[in-house]
């Protein structure tokens, strides 16, 4: 058998294989690994394959040179089995380096964001890493606040069977629509808590006349307690208005009737969404440098007021009235052809985040991909000498 031509062949064949995987790279991939020759072309199942066979072809190719070297006596039917040996350890190499390595990099490197090869919505940041300040309730991550316990303003459910025996008990949920939707107690009316202006505003919503509401306890409640005490100590009747202590979450299902699931975050955005759309300052700042963003900011007001991007929009979701809400919503529809950068600093505002993407991009038609969050990196991005800070709340035209 003529070794030496049997070589020459090998070595075409390598280049063949060679020439394929480049041929099957996207214009658009971008490598990840080195070295970049072969990396740029490692974007699907066939030429991972073709490069790790390339790879593992090698000690073949030095064998066949090593016999039409040394003249080496051999048979066919060995040489059939080394290639059949490389051919196979070549496969199964391929396999455990797309499934094991590859994958999980491709999936989880910000680097591939061309929207068509990249889905954002893959869970590739975990916010527990950059804020241990959570606990877990029901699979959902909840910022770590003490349940706010005031008495001259807040009731717990066995106060309220207590108060039932001298006045007539009406519940109002503060929450937003679509948690009310989701769950809520039986009969309760929903109104927005930054919408509840005085009691009169209660009065009306329920349909009482004056003599009714000097005998009536409207019980405020939120999911947590927060909104609803905010607004019941707002208003300031401690006799007619309370909050219900440790919200709708924390409700015994044997105390009070519930329609519906008493968590709206699984039911509206599923049990991981809090993965979902996270990027890290680095990324966040490339997309900042393309000027093709509009920034939206959800941090309290102090934090917002404390340094915040220029031109910025601040949107504290859940504190503004409709209109004001509405006022500002028109400000990021008229950036509906950027990308939407969006900086949240706790777990309930990653709530409203996400409820504000599920309005954009059921009611305004936005895309999901256009949606990137920086989560509790800001204090750190703002070192960057190269970024614009402001300060102070400014008014919105």
């Amino acid at each position: 058998m003529n070794f030496q031509n049997l070589s020459k062949k090998y070595n075409y064949f390598f280049y063949i294989c060679l020439f394929y995987i480049l041929l099957l790279t996207p214009p658009k991939a971008k490598a990840f690994l080195p070295p970049d020759l072969i990396t740029q072309s490692i974007s699907s199942l066939s030429s991972i394959i073709g490069s790790v066979i390339i790879f593992i072809s090698l000690p073949l190719i030095g064998i066949l040179r090593l016999i039409s070297i040394f003249k080496t006596k051999i048979n066919k039917k060995t040489l059939v089995l080394i290639f059949f040996i490389n051919l196979v350890l070549a496969i199964v190499a391929s396999l455990i380096f797309y499934f094991f390595f590859y994958l999980p990099k491709y999936k989880k490197s910000p680097i591939f964001n061309d929207k068509k090869i990249y889905d954002r919505s893959i869970e590739y940041f975990d916010p527990r890493k950059l804020n241990n300040n959570y606990v877990v309730i029901n699979e959902l991550l909840r910022d770590k606040n003490d349940i706010i316990q005031d008495k001259e303003f807040g009731l717990n459910m066995t106060d309220i069977k207590e108060f039932s025996k001298w006045y007539k008990i009406y519940y109002v949920d503060v929450r937003e629509p679509e948690e009310f939707l989701v769950g809520h107690i039986k009969g309760a009316k929903h109104i927005r808590h930054a919408d509840i202006l005085n009691e009169n505003t209660l009065k009306s919503l329920l349909n009482l006349g004056d003599d009714e509401y000097k005998h009536a306890l409207i019980i405020l409640y939120c999911h947590n307690g927060d909104r609803a005490f905010y607004t019941a100590k707002t208003l300031n009747k401690p006799q007619q208005i309370k909050y219900l202590i440790g919200g709708f979450e924390n409700l015994d299902k044997k105390e009070v009737e519930i329609e519906g699931s008493q968590f709206a975050d699984s039911i509206l955005f599923g049990s991981k969404y809090q993965f979902k759309y996270l990027i890290d300052k680095e990324k966040f700042k490339q997309i900042l440098d393309s000027n093709e963003c509009f920034v939206v900011d959800f941090r309290k007001g102090s934090d917002f007021a404390n340094g915040h991007l220029k031109g910025s929009l601040h949107f504290l979701f859940n504190t503004m009235p409709t209109p004001e809400y509405q006022k500002r919503l028109n400000l990021i529809l008229k950036n509906k052809d950027k990308e939407i950068l969006i900086i949240a600093n706790r777990y309930t505002e990653l709530f409203y985040v996400h409820l504000l993407i599920k309005r954009l991009t059921e009611q305004h038609g936005f895309n999901i991909n256009q949606f990137h969050i920086l989560f509790n990196q800001f204090e750190n991005l703002a070192k960057d000498k190269d970024l614009k800070i402001e300060f102070g709340y400014p008014d919105i035209q």
